[in-house]
């Protein structure tokens, strides 16, 4: 079995946003500055790889050259500092012998132009090189970062992703119905599936469990078999005998295996509820419920499906309810079931989601001058008198506005809960005052006399 390297903490927070990067630092100026902000984010979260920092030394004084806003000789001087850094950075990474090398020799075998080597020399010791000089070897410094540090990674990001697929598919080949079967298999494979298992788990960064390996899992062939018609019930049961054992060794290797792979099937939930949905996305969303559903179930009940893990995907699929999170929904209140009225109150919102969704072409289209003869319509009603109805708006200027659902500031200071005055007659011959906001509703509060004990404001709601 391969030993994996020892993973090391970054500064990102996953692959894609790495690629993110990679692919704005060799674009326009619009995304260099874009990947310059990205990168500051990411020193402040810890130390920058040296490919890194080197490439954001290099677009950054790139960048302020463009500008035209810095004079000549800042920036000789920020140029000079980014060679200076970035020679001296890859030479000293190489330093691992007894006696020191000289870097212009370290440099040689790293690949780095000798005119860079020489810039960073007379930059270091001599006179500042000259503006167009500079310029000129910024090309070269960055195609060299691009070659052999952006492009190595990437090429390592997929050597990795290839291995996931590979070590899946023989798992699969091992513990599946035809594991008796041999000749697919290389004879340098391993032939025990706990032990490919160990393989992958060994070769997969806690952070890239649901980018890499999740991805790998739940596409067709592997965790989703292919979309066929009636399915026979035997075939069923040993897909999940095959998979059962793969899905226990991740859970226990990762604590937050669970949150992703439930993170993930919403994702493909929601692709497949979007309009430009292919079949193919349907059925491995609907692959990814099933295998979901199963999880939740007495079949597997994996330890860290619990509630830590259930209520923060029900928020979010209550925060963006539709058809896809409809199907999770039930599953995460299957799994920890809410009090009566909690459980009344999400079933009324994802059905008033659904109405919703529904109705939204159903509206009418408003014209400019309906919307203006609505308007005109609602403020010739707003001011004729209150002459019938119970409430009246308070004049007294002692009273003082607050906002609606919040309550007066001397409750709050005090703790108690205000009384609610009874409204007193309406006025039937008082019009209403033409200073008065009638677009918004107000709570008041009087100042009443105050008993020893406790003072007891008075409330007036204006009721419109």
């Amino acid at each position: 079995m391969a030993v994996a390297a020892i993973p090391k903490l970054v500064c990102w927070a996953t692959r894609q946003e790495w690629l993110d990067v990679r692919a704005w630092f060799f674009a326009d100026d619009s995304a260099q500055h874009r990947a310059c902000d990205r990168v500051k984010a990411w020193g402040a979260r810890g130390k920058l790889p040296l490919g890194v920092e080197s490439t954001f030394n290099l677009i950054h004084a790139r960048l302020l050259d463009s500008s035209g806003k810095v004079d000549e000789h800042t920036l000789r001087m920020v140029y000079s500092m980014a060679f200076v850094r970035f020679v001296n950075g890859f030479s000293d990474a190489e330093q691992k012998g007894t006696h020191a090398r000289s870097v212009q020799s370290i440099s040689a075998s790293l690949n780095i132009q000798e005119r860079l080597v020489d810039l960073r020399h007379d930059a270091t010791h001599g006179a500042l090189p000259s503006l167009p000089l500079l310029r000129n070897s910024l090309s070269h410094a960055l195609a060299w970062l691009k070659e052999y540090y952006w492009d190595r990674q990437v090429d390592e990001l997929e050597r990795q992703t290839e291995l996931i697929r590979d070590k899946l598919r023989l798992y699969a080949a091992l513990a599946g119905p035809s594991r008796g079967k041999r000749a697919a298999l290389d004879d340098d494979a391993e032939t025990d599936p706990e032990e490919v298992l160990k393989t992958i788990v060994a070769n997969v960064a806690p952070n890239s469990v649901r980018e890499v390996l999740l991805a790998e899992m739940l596409q067709a062939g592997v965790m989703v078999s292919a979309p066929v018609p009636d399915c026979a019930e035997s075939s069923q049961e040993e897909w999940i005998e095959l998979w059962t054992p793969l899905l226990r060794h991740f859970d226990a290797a990762w604590p937050q295996f669970s949150s992703a792979y439930l993170h993930t099937v919403l994702g493909l939930l929601k692709a497949a509820a979007a309009a430009d949905s292919t079949s193919q996305t349907e059925w491995e969303s609907e692959q990814g419920l099933a295998w979901l559903g199963f999880m939740f179930s007495a079949g597997l009940a994996l330890p860290s499906v619990d509630a830590a893990v259930c209520v923060p995907l029900l928020h979010a699929c209550l925060a963006e309810p539709d058809s896809a999170t409809h199907c999770l929904v039930p599953l995460l209140l299957s799994k920890h079931p809410l009090s009566d009225t909690v459980h009344a109150q999400v079933d009324a919102l994802m059905h008033a989601a659904q109405l919703s969704h529904d109705g939204v072409d159903a509206l009418p289209d408003l014209s400019l001058e309906d919307i203006e003869r609505n308007t005109d319509e609602f403020l010739r009603k707003r001011a004729v008198p209150h002459a019938t109805g119970r409430w009246r708006p308070c004049m007294d200027p002692r009273w003082q506005t607050i906002s609606i659902g919040g309550a007066p500031p001397r409750c709050v200071a005090e703790q108690h809960i205000p009384h609610v005055a009874e409204p007193t007659a309406p006025e039937i011959d008082a019009p209403m005052p033409e200073s008065l906001d009638t677009d918004a509703s107000a709570v008041r509060m009087e100042d009443s006399p105050a008993s020893p004990l406790l003072p007891k404001p008075v409330l007036a709601i204006e009721v419109l």
